[in-house]
């Protein structure tokens, strides 16, 4: 599943990329139909032993924070029940990234290695299958320090790392 993920992002085509970008539900897709409209997508999904796809974007007001993707390996599209309550899980998603704690003066005056530690022991109780870190319009401190920290993970992490660039005006650099 990991490296689906994976593959979605790097062939820019998929469910999640596209509830992501739209803020639209993505219906039942019927992965096998050859002429989808996710080619490269839809063949690794398939030698995967999915059938079909789902996506939600994670909303707050009107922008998308991410999205979540379910599988099936049957062509049976999802019954409303079943959307309502991927709705919720989406929901509670969306909440618990809008909702994330504030730095503390503890972490605010951490070493490179010690943020590194602290995200790796998280990323290991959540058992996550991704671990994305960036920074958005950080000073040149800033982005080293998020350098050496992305450098840490991207070596001890159990789980691949991806690392955001920064955005200056909107536009990546």
């Amino acid at each position: 599943m990991r490296l689906l993920e994976l593959f979605e992002l790097q062939a820019q085509e998929g469910p999640c990329l596209d509830a992501f970008r739209t803020g639209e539900r993505i219906e039942h897709e019927n992965l096998a139909a050859g002429s989808g409209r996710w080619p490269s997508f839809s063949v690794a999904a398939l030698g995967a032993g999915f059938q079909s796809a789902f996506a939600l974007p994670l909303r707050l007001r009107d922008v998308a924070l991410g999205a979540l993707k379910l599988f099936s390996v049957t062509q049976t599209p999802m019954d409303e029940a079943d959307v309502i309550v991927a709705r919720a899980f989406a929901d509670l998603a969306t909440l618990s990234i809008v909702r994330r704690p504030k730095p503390s003066a503890r972490t605010s005056s951490m070493k490179p290695a010690e943020l590194a530690d602290r995200v790796l022991a998280q990323a290991d109780v959540t058992r996550a299958d991704l671990i994305v870190i960036g920074g958005h319009h950080l000073h040149e401190l800033r982005e080293k320090v998020l350098g050496d920290i992305g450098k840490t993970l991207s070596h001890r992490a159990r789980c691949p790392v991806l690392l955001m660039p920064s955005a200056v005006g909107g536009a990546v650099r």
